[in-house]
């Protein structure tokens, strides 16, 4: 049971994070590209959630890690580079904005303040 309330968590996630994308890049009219898609990749702990640029010909350009999101725990971290998150959660993909809280509108992991 845990493991189907953390794959629809990640669904849920991943389709709010696809939609932030893609309003972004109509609000800043960008048009190199079609859309925004989001991938994810799944390790012993941490699962990546990528970006990738879907070009007119519908080719995968400029693909680029996003998140890290925990299995066990759901929380979402921001990337220190492209094979380790950084120490503290940003957000949960359980909460009932499914992790959006941690996204900012450009669709990056927020840093921390304080």
């Amino acid at each position: 049971m845990r493991k189907l309330c953390y794959l629809l968590s990640m669904i849920n996630f991943t389709a709010a994070l696809a939609q932030r994308l893609n309003e972004y890049r109509t609000r800043n009219g960008f048009t190199y590209f079609k859309e925004y898609i989001v991938e994810t990749q799944t390790g012993r702990k941490f699962a990546k959630v990528f970006s990738v640029e879907v070009g007119h010909d519908n080719s995968h350009n400029h693909r680029r890690i996003v998140a890290f999101v925990d299995i066990n725990t759901g929380d979402i971290f921001k990337p220190a580079g492209f094979n380790a998150p950084a120490k503290h959660a940003r957000g949960n993909v359980n909460s009932p904005t499914f992790g959006m809280e941690a996204i900012n509108e450009s669709g990056h992991v927020y840093y921390l303040r304080g």
